[in-house]
């Protein structure tokens, strides 16, 4: 059964700054009524289509009154989330837009296993419009977001978690090198890259603080005019210096986008920049933006390189969207280099 609306919802696995139109299936009356259960609340579930894939975590409650994003997850990533929506819930209480849990987390039983239910007010989003204003209150909105982030009681407990993921990174860089940890298909590209870079780099450098750890076009919505920044499970481990956040942003929304010219994206690029810096002047970056690009597309590739190590299963998709950031860091890499 084919839901009659077409829902808009960001890509969380694009790297593009654009909307997905999708359409729901409806999923199994077993699992709708679970979610009815435990929201007290008659609807329906329909699966959610991102890029034209079913997904089996991802769904659309539709009720009479209001509508529900559901994530489902597994038992082993239930302190990650936990951690998270409690990170969320403290920033909303000052005075940052996030969008939080409206029932308590429950389990739900699928053909397959157990899994925990989290269920969220479903916001409707409209993408960033990307001109020189717009890139100066995002920018000042970010500064805002990592002011705040840097008075949470919990930074040093962040940092412990960062350096220790580090630690780890650092070993499966040296596994790499040493050609003890063979990863299919996407070593070679990885082991030639540390000839240049090192997660070290990143280990070494100052002014760490609590960072949301992946913002892209889907962790940030505008809805009504405001800013809302949500999904923080990578915050746990993104305790470092705030110029990796604002490599992300400059890479995410502006390098990728294949509408902007050079000359916009120079222009965009060290507005955000420079505003971000205005705003935060107790902060002093010495690293060009071109090697945090690629230490921060490194780390990403340690990090899934870890996952392989220990058989958590990855997508192919995610290892080529991170050589394809590689190669467009190279086609930028002027422009990058300009931002200091």
């Amino acid at each position: 059964m084919i839901l009659n609306n077409e829902i808009e919802i960001p890509s969380w696995t694009s790297l593009f700054n654009r909307k997905v139109c999708t359409r729901g299936l409806k999923t199994k009356k077993e699992i709708s009524d679970q979610i009815c259960l435990i929201t007290g609340i008659e609807g329906c579930l329909y699966f959610l289509k991102f890029e034209n894939k079913i997904s089996n975590y991802f769904f659309f409650f539709k009720t009479k009154n209001n509508d529900y994003f559901v994530k489902l997850i597994d038992n082993y990533q239930l302190n990650k989330i936990q951690g998270s929506l409690k990170l969320s819930i403290w920033l909303s209480k000052k005075g940052i837009n996030t969008v939080n849990p409206c029932f308590p987390i429950k389990k739900v039983d699928t053909e397959n296993k157990k899994l925990n239910a989290v269920i969220f007010p479903f916001l409707k989003n409209q993408s960033i419009i990307l001109n020189l204003k717009n890139i100066c209150s995002f920018s000042k909105s970010l500064a805002n977001f990592h002011n705040i982030l840097e008075m949470h009681p919990a930074n040093l407990d962040y940092k412990k978690n960062t350096i220790e993921r580090m630690k780890e990174l650092k070993k499966i860089e040296t596994l790499i090198k040493s050609d003890k940890l063979k990863v299919k298909k996407f070593g070679r590209f990885i082991k030639t890259q540390l000839k240049d870079f090192s997660i070290q780099e990143i280990i070494n450098e100052k002014n760490y603080q609590i960072l949301h750890g992946d913002l892209n076009s889907g962790n940030i919505l505008i809805n009504n005019n405001k800013i809302y920044f949500i999904d923080f499970e990578d915050s746990m481990h993104s305790s470092l210096n705030p110029i990796f956040e604002l490599m992300y942003v400059i890479e995410r929304f502006i390098l990728v986008n294949k509408n902007l010219s050079y000359e916009r994206k120079l222009s965009f690029s060290q507005t955000f920049y420079e505003t971000y810096k205005n705003s935060r002047t107790n902060l002093n970056f010495k690293m060009c933006m071109y090697r945090v690009t690629k230490l921060n597309i490194l780390k990403s590739l340690l990090i899934l390189s870890l996952y392989k190590s220990r058989k958590i299963k990855t997508h192919q998709s995610e290892w080529e969207k991170f050589i394809y950031l590689w190669k467009l860091s190279d086609k930028h890499e002027v422009l990058l280099k300009s931002i200091y």
